[in-house]
């Protein structure tokens, strides 16, 4: 092999030694030149575009696509002409039913036919044609369709018989409601190299006075999670440690984020579950604060306090959003700033809790009027949180009105 390198243009080589998957992928890509051809030949008739599907991580494997059957809905990304999207799987598949799902609302085939053609529309002219655009801006939907469109997943009759026997063998029954809680711990990822996603961690004994003062009102709670450090003790019948209690499945992950009747998050992807069907989410908290989920009137969030380690005083919300930590997105990124991250009160869980259960009760009627401080959230990720590319359209969302009070 070196003799036969050696023999080649020194452009070439580099190539090869630098970027040798990437010419592994080419030469596969060459038999697959003729379907190519006829997919570019027939475009004035019917435009083929090709798309993959990012399916390693639960989060965008359900928002990204989502968005992208609603932005079709909206005629954003929509080509004028007829048109079919195709689309193979990238990665992992992090949830097979979620995958199932996906297979009955799309046409999705095998990665080793569609992935060399996909390559190829990179040496076609106006290439990008023949290759599916969008969502806009992954799984943030900027453009604000989740309170216009219905959810695009649906579950079979068999399907819904079989979440509800389960359901029912928890003691749930049709008429209960129950709610998710969903805390990221640090056995999220954690075989994974994503330390640096640390500071986005909270400890589940944060939760359980919020979980017990729920089951007090009659609600069911169900702690989510696939991998988890420590169980949620508590002697209420109403608290389900579904993440320990080895009743745990793919399925059952999609179906209670589809029939909650709201969850409490902690900025993880399972969140898009709930989030694709249109459920009410409390992000306590969200992390970082940036990347809150703006486009909703459904979704309240509070935030990890920021402590000043210097100084050893907590950064006002106000500082946060004039500071370039309020787009810190790694560990590292808020050592540099000096700022040591504080989990919420669990107090604080609750108060914003307390105020979903308000929203519920009211519609969401009081977004109509938001005080002082929710103009001011507005005004601040309006004008601190869109960069060069947009990030949050309209400003549906709110923060805890005690914690955003308490913290401005």
């Amino acid at each position: 092999m070196k003799k036969y390198l050696s023999k080649l243009p020194d452009p070439i080589k580099i190539f090869i030694r630098k970027y040798p998957l990437r010419l592994l992928s080419i030469l596969y890509s060459i038999p697959f030149i003729p379907l190519i051809l006829i997919v570019f030949s027939i475009r004035f008739k019917i435009l083929i575009r090709i798309g993959s599907l990012r399916s390693d991580r639960i989060g965008h494997f359900a928002g990204n696509t989502e968005l992208y059957l609603c932005e079709l809905k909206a005629g954003i990304n929509k080509p004028d002409s007829k048109f079919v999207d195709l689309f193979f799987i990238s990665g992992e598949i992090s949830n097979q039913q979620l995958n199932k799902m996906w297979k009955r609302k799309l046409i999705i085939l095998p990665n080793f036919l569609l992935f060399p053609i996909y390559d190829l529309t990179y040496f076609l002219p106006e290439g990008h044609k023949n290759r599916v655009s969008g969502p806009s801006c992954a799984d943030r939907d900027v453009h604000n369709l989740l309170d216009k469109y219905p959810a695009n997943l649906k579950f079979t009759k068999k399907e819904e018989q079989l979440g509800e026997t389960i359901l029912k063998s928890y003691g749930i029954e049709k008429n209960n409601k129950f709610i998710c809680l969903n805390v990221r711990d640090s056995s999220f990822l954690s075989n994974k190299n994503y330390n640096y996603h640390s500071y986005r961690d909270c400890s589940i004994h944060n939760y359980k006075y919020t979980a017990e003062k729920l089951a007090d009102l009659g609600f069911f709670v169900i702690r989510m999670g696939a991998k988890v450090n420590e169980k949620l003790l508590s002697n209420n019948d109403k608290i389900i440690d579904y993440a320990c209690d080895g009743k745990r499945s793919d399925f059952m992950d999609i179906f209670l984020g589809s029939r909650c009747y709201f969850s409490i998050s902690t900025s993880t992807g399972w969140e898009c579950i709930p989030y694709i069907f249109r459920k009410p989410i409390v992000f306590a908290p969200v992390q970082p604060i940036n990347n809150f989920f703006t486009f909703s009137k459904k979704f309240i969030a509070i935030f990890k306090h920021h402590i000043i380690i210097e100084e050893n005083r907590k950064m006002t919300i106000t500082e946060i959003f004039e500071s370039d930590v309020f787009k810190s997105q790694t560990s590292n990124e808020f050592k540099e700033f000096g700022v040591r991250l504080d989990e919420p009160t669990k107090e604080e869980i609750w108060e914003v809790t307390k105020e979903m259960l308000f929203n519920l009760k009211n519609n969401f009627k009081q977004n109509n009027n938001k005080t002082f401080y929710q103009k001011k959230i507005i005004e601040n990720y309006s004008k601190y949180g869109n960069s060069n590319k947009i990030y949050h359209g309209e400003i549906k969302s709110m923060i805890g009105s005690k914690f955003i009070e308490q913290n401005f």
